[in-house]
Parts: structure tokens; sequence; C-alpha cells
């Protein structure tokens, strides 16, 4: 039997990035989920980005 795919959260504070596998503060809804099968990309000073994953 197939396991449910990894969840990925972000936020974006204190001048940065936080990752993490769910969000951790009350205020949940600062938080970003990232899709299944995608990844986060993350550069100083850019927008973030979550490109799809292509699996073959």
């Amino acid at each position: 039997m197939p396991r449910p795919p990894a969840t990925l959260y972000f936020e974006h504070a204190f001048d940065g990035l936080i990752v993490a596998s769910e969000p951790f503060e009350e205020k949940r809804d600062s938080w970003n989920r990232v899709p299944p099968g995608h990844a986060l990309v993350a550069r100083r000073g850019e927008s973030v980005d979550m490109p799809a994953l292509l699996v073959a």
C-alpha cells in the first residue's frame, strides 16, 4: 500500500524563509503548502518557485 506524500510548508518570516513539514505557529493561515509532486526553489531576492517534478 503506497504511503501518502510527505507534506512541506513555507512561510516568509524574519527577512527569510522558514520551511517545515507542517505549520508550527498558531497563525496557520500565513503558511503556504507546497503541492504534492512539486519542489520548493527559493533564491535570495526572488519569488519562491514551486515547479512540478517530472517522473519518468
